[in-house]
């Protein structure tokens, strides 16, 4: 509509954020916290910029008390805009969060670009280890120098950190694709829902986290060193307003360093 020449400063700012959010769409789609946060900060910008649009051309051969209350009027539609987005403290602090995963997420585009990132994981490999579970079940994806198993299916009720019956068939398929690969490292992440205070769910995380390690670690077979980490509920894949994203939410990582000979076959 031409607001690249009537408000460019505007603009190249809306230009940015949402370029900003396509690279994260290419190269992170896995991070949906860094996408999510990127995506809204373009809206916002592409908001403000037909905002200033239509008060820019909307000024034109007025009086200064015509353009006074037309800027008066911008100022309401912006303040509205901000506050359907509004968010809340602890969205607010989540939102930070975003931030710097988007920036670690740019960075490390950078490097990859320079040449600096080594790919030690076959496409193989990663399709290997997806077979091993339906799409009910985890997701399997590269992160890194990592294979990660993001297990959907724990069943872990709400506020408990037992190891759930019902999951002792899945961790064995994760345990046998940890044999195969050979795995050098293996780090069990625990995450909760947003039910609840945050040092109630940081322990809560970190107890399910160990329950699962402590599985792998009585498997005498298994060379790899394993460690467990908790993260209560900050890094969410969907929203904590619904009982399926809290469901969701509720979930354990597994992050597979593997042998680099078998990896790269």
């Amino acid at each position: 509509q031409g607001a690249k020449d009537v408000t460019p400063n505007a603009y190249d700012e809306a230009l940015r954020q949402y370029n900003i959010a396509e690279k994260l769409i290419e190269t992170e789609r896995h991070n949906e916290e860094a996408i999510q946060n990127a995506s809204q900060e373009a809206t916002r910008g592409a908001r403000r910029v037909l905002v200033l649009l239509d008060t820019a051309r909307s000024s034109k051969n007025q009086s200064p008390e015509q353009i006074a209350l037309l800027m008066e009027q911008r100022d309401l539609e912006l303040k509205k805009a901000n506050q359907e987005a509004n968010l809340s403290q602890f969205e607010k602090a989540e939102q930070q969060r975003m931030i710097e995963n988007q920036r670690r997420a740019l960075s490390n585009t950078q490097r990859e670009n320079q040449g600096m990132k080594s790919l030690l994981i076959s496409e193989q490999v990663v399709r290997d280890a997806a077979s091993q579970f339906s799409e009910e079940e985890a997701e399997v994806y590269q992160q890194g120098d990592k294979l990660v198993i993001r297990l959907k299916d724990m069943k872990f009720p709400s506020g408990d950190a037992s190891l759930p019956t019902d999951s002792l068939k899945l961790l064995a398929k994760v345990k046998l694709v940890i044999k195969d690969l050979n795995a050098a490292e293996v780090v069990v992440e625990g995450h909760t829902d947003a039910v609840g205070s945050m040092s109630l769910n940081q322990e809560l995380s970190e107890k399910r986290a160990e329950s699962v390690a402590e599985y792998f670690k009585t498997d005498k077979d298994l060379s790899a060193s394993v460690e467990s980490v908790g993260y209560s509920f900050k890094k969410p894949l969907s929203s904590n307003k619904t009982k399926e994203g809290r469901a969701e939410n509720r979930r354990v990582d597994i992050a597979i360093k593997p042998n680099n000979t078998t990896a790269v076959n």
